[in-house]
């Protein structure tokens, strides 16, 4: 079984990326690929408590519901990583990989190098994974005085709380492949799954670790 995690910050695209990269590997080789996440251990743990105690489905899409117990989530989450070393969370996850029986796991939510063996450490030396970290920019016209051509620059999507304005650069130092991307729903683009420019940037993922990994 081969075995990848992604990171980067909130609102890159790691979730398209996940999307793109199954639909590419059951196209081009027959592949099953199945997405996991440490986030759905959480909510497991949090499921029956916010059903029963406060009748709210923590599996739900509903962005305004999402917001009544999404602090509960980051602060159970917290509690939990910090009374095991950040061991918790990919113990669980863990478990639940071993019983899986396709032919790649993504874990679409590496987040953390805090502790000494933490989630980068478990995917990359732990489970013999790959770590991808992705980026998503803007390219912002930079003021010039007139008469001046022109000048864009890219403007990349910040952390949006502290937590991953401290550990994305020690994630992305030590991922085997970064991706950096547009932004293209500013562009315009509403089919993103099949937009040609995001393919092609997880087509050359998927090229340049053939000769590591054996899709066929």
């Amino acid at each position: 079984m081969i075995i990848i995690g992604v990171s980067g910050v909130a609102r890159t695209g790691k979730d398209l990326f996940c999307n793109i990269f199954k639909k590419q590997m059951k196209d081009r080789y027959g592949l099953i690929v199945t997405q996991m996440a440490l986030a759905n251990e959480l909510k497991k743990d949090c499921e029956e408590f916010l059903r029963n105690k406060c009748n709210l489905d923590v599996w739900t899409n509903d962005t305004d519901e999402k917001t009544k117990f999404r602090n509960l989530l980051v602060w159970y989450g917290d509690l939990k990583r910090k009374e095991t070393n950040g061991r918790y969370w990919v113990e669980k996850l863990a478990k639940s990989i071993n019983e899986c029986k396709s032919d790649i796991i993504l874990v679409s939510d590496i987040r953390y190098a805090h502790y000494p063996v933490d989630e980068v450490q478990w995917i990359k030396d732990e489970m013999k994974g790959r770590l991808v970290h992705i980026s998503k920019y803007e390219m912002i016209s930079i003021p010039r005085k007139q008469g001046d051509k022109e000048v864009f620059e890219k403007v990349f999507v910040n952390p949006p709380n502290e937590h991953e304005r401290i550990n994305d650069p020690k994630v992305k130092a030590v991922a085997d492949y970064r991706i950096e991307w547009e932004d293209r729903v500013h562009d315009g683009v509403t089919d993103l799954l099949n937009d040609k420019y995001l393919n092609d940037v997880v087509k050359e993922f998927v090229d340049s670790n053939s000769s590591t990994h054996t899709w066929f």
